[in-house]
């Protein structure tokens, strides 16, 4: 509870593995919050998940695996959930501090024109490889707002955001939409909604989780697909924010610098191949080649 704010806290899941099951402890020890806040949808889980949510007393909602969809998923939990502030997460993000949840929710209790607050992503350890970066270069130390103001200021990163831990005020999104029925890309096309109708998205450095991935080429390649067709089949947001390219350019130079800071200079040839991958990708996919 969040002085008379209540909250949900939404994960799906499927065969969460070990990080599932640190997941569940930072959870439990989160302050204001309690078991029956937080809901599972699990879609066919044969691993230890789902005896570990219940063991931590959650609410369990199962789907057919079929039956789940980024957007689709989410869009229900946000229509059933009665809840002031819905708290979105993915089975890998592990919440860093004990007081994670209540400050990713406070400036939504502060400014009621915030659609959505999104916290910071940790690397699980040391800087390592690509993805480790991108959580440094995405997720910096400092909080920023972020308005439709600031398209020039900040271009498409105007609409960066990330359902792996993040609050929505649930009545202010219901009023643009909703989530749309998408497979990639639901949480930015919602930040959109946000912006244009005229309300906020604040990152909040000060709420953080330990998140990240390591992806092998191909699947560096695909989630550049993945990515170029969100632009390609909405085209008509994404034509608003500039500075794709830009920003792409800053993020090498930021790799480089940050993997050769770190004594990982030999990573860097290999990293490089992922980028051109992922770049290859993504062009692919903007133009319809796949």
């Amino acid at each position: 509870m969040l002085e008379g704010k209540t909250i949900r806290i939404i994960i799906p899941t499927y065969n969460g593995g070990s990080h599932f099951a640190q997941l569940t402890k930072s959870l439990v020890a989160q302050a204001g919050v309690m078991p029956e806040d937080v809901l599972i949808i699990d879609s066919g889980s044969t691993d230890a998940t789902l005896q570990q949510a219940e063991n931590a007393g959650f609410r369990i909602h199962h789907i057919d695996k079929h039956d789940f969809g980024h957007g689709k998923t989410r869009h229900w939990a946000v229509e059933n959930e009665q809840a002031d502030y819905i708290i979105f997460m993915t089975q890998d993000a592990i919440l860093a501090d004990t007081d994670a949840i209540m400050k990713l929710c406070q400036p939504l209790k502060d400014n009621s024109r915030i659609g959505l607050s999104y916290g910071r992503q940790l690397p699980y350890t040391t800087v390592k490889d690509l993805e480790d970066c991108g959580r440094l270069f995405n997720y910096p130390a400092k909080s920023c707002m972020k308005s439709k103001d600031d398209i020039s200021r900040f271009g498409i990163k105007t609409i960066f955001c990330s359902d792996s831990f993040a609050v929505y005020n649930r009545q202010n999104l219901l009023s643009v939409g909703n989530f749309l029925d998408v497979e990639f890309g639901e949480d930015t096309l919602a930040a959109d909604a946000f912006i244009e109708n005229g309300y906020y998205i604040y990152y909040n450095a000060e709420a953080r989780v330990h998140h990240s991935h390591s992806f092998s080429l191909y699947e560096e390649f695909s989630r550049g697909v993945r990515i170029g067709m969100l632009h390609r089949e909405h085209a008509e947001v994404f034509s608003k924010y500039k500075g794709v390219n830009s920003e792409g350019i800053k993020f090498v130079k930021f790799v480089v610098q940050t993997l050769y800071s770190n004594g990982r200079k030999m990573a860097i040839p290999l990293v490089a191949v992922h980028i051109l991958l992922k770049f290859i990708g993504y062009h692919a996919g903007k133009r319809g080649w796949i």
